[in-house]
């Protein structure tokens, strides 16, 4: 199996605080992978470390055989990592076409690449002019997935999909993230386990800045042990 992204040992800070002080975790090229953990753990820093918006100072990011550690964060999504951020970051004024423009990367695939898109969020072809701040909360994580997926990405980066969600909405976003998961490398941050547990195949805690555990679906699901004391279940 392909390692497609690999964490090294990374230590980061913000300002002055020192918040990974030593992750690592591995990405294998067609599975979901899951960082779990409790607030301000470090999970999603580390997603931002990845991502070129909060460096590493020390350690290695690897990704599909290149180190990317000290690339800008304007250069990371070239190297085809896409990324869905935990606030969604859509252009609230812009229409959900002009969302999608805006983050394609190759206008000459766009047309093939919106037809993905709108097979798989049907409610973005029905409201296709409408502007993003109109929008539902899940109809917004759509989209936020779908600027993702209008670039052909190796690897597809989440960070809290189900955050501000109802109930029926997560069901939906689940059945969407497996169908993505068939076609595209995953990996996500998430609070909410059940969630996590029904789309990851590979785990890691992280737990004040550091990689504490590594497990598969069937591990994280029966270790009782760790749940308790790192994700407080």
């Amino acid at each position: 199996m392909k390692k497609l992204l690999e964490i090294r040992n990374i230590e980061t800070y913000i300002n002055q605080f020192h918040i990974l002080s030593g992750v690592n975790l591995e990405v294998i090229e067609g599975r979901a992978t899951v960082i779990l953990g409790r607030n301000g753990a470090g999970k999603t820093t580390t997603l931002n470390s990845i991502i070129g918006l909060r460096p590493a100072s020390s350690g290695k990011i690897i990704f599909n055989g290149e180190d990317i550690t000290d690339l800008k964060s304007f250069q990371i999504p070239n190297k085809g990592i896409g990324y869905i951020p935990e606030d969604r970051d859509i252009f609230t004024d812009l229409t959900i076409e002009e969302n999608l423009l805006i983050s394609s990367r190759n206008k000459k695939t766009f047309s093939e690449r919106k037809e993905l898109v709108l097979d798989l969020f049907p409610d973005l072809k029905k409201y296709w002019k409408y502007k993003g701040g109109v929008l539902s909360g899940g109809q917004q994580q759509m989209l936020s997935i779908a600027r993702a997926l209008i670039n052909d990405n190796k690897l597809i980066i989440i960070d809290e999909p189900s955050k501000g969600l109802a109930p029926l909405i997560i069901e939906d976003l689940i059945k969407k993230i497996n169908e993505i998961k068939k076609t595209n490398t995953i990996l996500m941050v998430e609070q909410n386990f059940d969630m996590a547990t029904r789309i990851g195949d590979d785990y890691y805690i992280i737990d004040e800045g550091k990689t504490v555990h590594q497990s598969t679906r069937d591990e994280i699901i029966n270790n009782e042990d760790i749940k308790k004391k790192y994700l407080g279940i």
